[in-house]
């Protein structure tokens, strides 16, 4: 046995006696220095791997969960306490105020006369480079938000507020309050 492999094995046997947290970072950090697997080295990593194996460690393989990302548990918390707060809101200019800081979102331009219809979206540029707000949201004052308002409300702020890395697109909300909304 080569003394780097030793000092592996070594390490995180010992790691392991002293009850620290991570008893197999030494082993990760010796695979990934890309050092060679040695036969005894092989041989300690088949063993913890066999069912029956004489080490005292045993490695189990587990699949990781989708969106194990420290963010996207952010988000999806985000998602199901925004959406109970969101739930039977009833829509004000104030609540309107709130979403344009929220989401970013710009209002568009309202129908002619008096209304009390909100149109809100996103603003972009026309074929001709001329800013219009590309409608996502249509919002009547004095009602209660319906559950399509209030995913894309959700996935607009989670985008405002974790950015591309962590947001939660449209669908993945419909994903995560599917069964919410079932429940009630």
């Amino acid at each position: 046995m080569s003394g780097d492999d030793f000092l592996a094995i070594h390490l995180c046997n010992q790691g392991l006696e002293q009850g620290k947290s991570d008893p197999m970072m030494p082993l990760v950090r010796y695979l990934a220095s890309e050092k060679p697997i040695t036969s005894d080295m092989r041989k300690w990593l088949a063993d913890m791997l066999a069912e029956n194996g004489s080490s005292i460690f045993r490695l189990v393989h587990k699949q990781r969960a989708k969106g194990t990302r420290p963010g996207r548990k952010k988000a999806e918390t985000f998602v199901y306490l925004r959406a109970g707060w969101l739930k039977n809101r009833v829509i004000t200019p104030d609540f309107i105020a709130s979403l344009m800081d929220s989401t970013g979102w710009k209002l568009a331009e309202p129908d002619p006369g008096p209304t009390k219809t909100y149109r809100l979206g996103e603003e972009e540029l026309d074929q001709y480079g001329h800013p219009y707000v590309k409608h996502r949201v249509t919002l009547n004052l004095g009602q209660r938000l319906t559950s399509r308002q209030i995913e894309e409300i959700i996935s607009a702020e989670t985008y405002w507020q974790f950015g591309r890395e962590d947001w939660a697109s449209l669908r993945t909300v419909q994903r995560y309050l599917q069964g919410w909304q079932q429940d009630e």
